[in-house]
């Protein structure tokens, strides 16, 4: 989830228009 990051919800639209690669194993989980 993204929980694991420890961000608020609003890492969604975020993580969204920047594609971090953070935001890659996490998509996939």
């Amino acid at each position: 989830m993204l929980h694991r990051h420890a961000l608020p919800a609003t890492s969604e639209p975020v993580r969204l228009t920047e594609p971090e690669p953070e935001c890659g194993p996490d998509d996939a989980a």
